[in-house]
């Protein structure tokens, strides 16, 4: 699922590795008090302090990408000023940091807010699941079996969460729980039957307008080798004969092709017997060029592209040259299957529709009405914050 940016960011802040000799400065109150409430329901304090350490996190990445070499990673971030993306207004970070607190705070009471006014019903199979996961996440930490396999271990997120005062239940309330009813929101606006539905007609003519179908496949003008000594990869030039001998064959094949006299597979069969591979060595994509794998020089390239046409790409020189043998697909032959596709179906929603989406919720969180624990929400400060870093 994409760009839900509010969400996104809560999920991404828990990455933070917090000093735990430091939780003896954390107020006793973390698990015990409410910080925001409405007439619904009470949201814990661990919810809030969750909220205040992914403000910081935001902002101690805004001034890190911002200010390059020049960032001092041993300073406080606090007394410096940024727009932090803010066009028009520049912030001291401590006042940035409180007031972004406050947001994710207020964005996921709207969440709940428009579950109840739009009737929105969470499917229990998917809620398990995101149970499953944050809990597995929460004892084991994120990516667990990956580490494991690679010798590495992972860290829990309860071993940087707790020494907060930030339990179980909030971490799971302000994260996988909170994505998932966003994204039930999002669908009872936008999905089939939606409240706002978007039609087959509308998401086929965008997929047609932003998506492109192409195929490709790659020769490296340059042989590599292992050096027995030192074990690293050494690459070689190909000789200027062979690398003659290539070329010609890449631009006989895109002739062939132009002239009608050749189809890509076949093409494709020509190469792997000239190379004397006993595979295909080609790849064909459906995608938004602007997300794509593909180097930017060559998905420039495919993007210019008519269907139909072939183009031969040569990027790198010498022991790094790569060709690229490109041919255009038409994607309107793509539409019915990739949006018959459910996982394809909801990402074509989400390029569509998540702007707007956004600036919905924006706007129920503005409207958000609720009382603050003042005098406890106080005790957590973004000094207590950064002390833990």
């Amino acid at each position: 699922m994409k760009n839900l940016k509010r969400i996104t960011g809560i999920l991404l802040a828990v990455v933070m590795i917090l000093s735990l000799c430091a939780c003896s400065q954390v107020p006793k109150t973390a698990t015990a008090q409410w910080s925001y409430k409405n007439d619904a329901r009470e949201y814990a304090m661990g919810i809030y302090v969750y909220s205040l350490m992914t403000a910081y996190n935001q902002a101690y990445t805004i001034l890190s990408e911002e200010q390059g070499e020049d960032f001092d990673k041993e300073a406080s971030i606090l007394s410096q000023e940024s727009s932090f993306d803010e066009a028009g207004k520049s912030y001291v970070c401590r006042d940035w940091v409180l007031k972004e607190a406050d947001y994710i705070t207020r964005n996921l009471m709207a969440i709940d807010n428009m579950v109840e006014e739009f009737q929105v019903e969470i499917d229990p199979a998917t809620e398990a699941a995101a149970y499953d996961q944050a809990r597995k996440d929460w004892d084991l930490g994120p990516y667990y079996e990956e580490y494991r396999s690679y010798g590495y271990s992972a860290a829990p997120y309860k071993d940087l969460l707790e020494p907060m005062g930030i339990s179980y239940e909030s971490f799971y309330d302000a994260t996988y729980l909170a994505s998932v009813k966003q994204t039930a929101v999002f669908n009872r606006f936008y999905h089939k039957g939606g409240l706002k539905a978007v039609s087959e007609k509308e998401i086929s003519e965008y997929f047609e307008e932003n998506y492109s179908s192409y195929s490709y496949f790659t020769v490296n003008l340059y042989e590599s080798t292992t050096d027995s000594t030192t074990n690293q990869t050494v690459n070689t030039p190909l000789p200027e004969a062979k690398i003659k001998e290539i070329k010609e064959n890449l631009s006989l094949y895109s002739t062939m092709m132009r002239a009608g006299n050749a189809t890509f597979e076949e093409v494709i069969g020509m190469y792997a017997a000239y190379a004397g591979l006993d595979y295909d060595p080609s790849a064909s994509y459906v995608e938004d060029l602007d997300n794509s794998s593909l180097p930017k020089e060559v998905a420039e390239v495919v993007d210019t592209l008519k269907d139909e046409e072939t183009k031969i790409v040569y990027l790198g020189s010498g022991d790094t040259t790569v060709a690229y043998y490109l041919y255009k697909k038409p994607v309107a032959k793509e539409t019915k299957s990739y949006i018959a596709n459910e996982s394809n179906y909801d990402s074509l929603l989400q390029d569509m529709k998540n702007d707007e989406f956004n600036e919905t919720l924006r706007e129920y969180t503005d409207k958000v009405e609720c009382e603050v624990n003042t005098q406890e929400v106080n005790k957590f400060t973004p000094e207590l914050i950064e002390s833990l870093i």
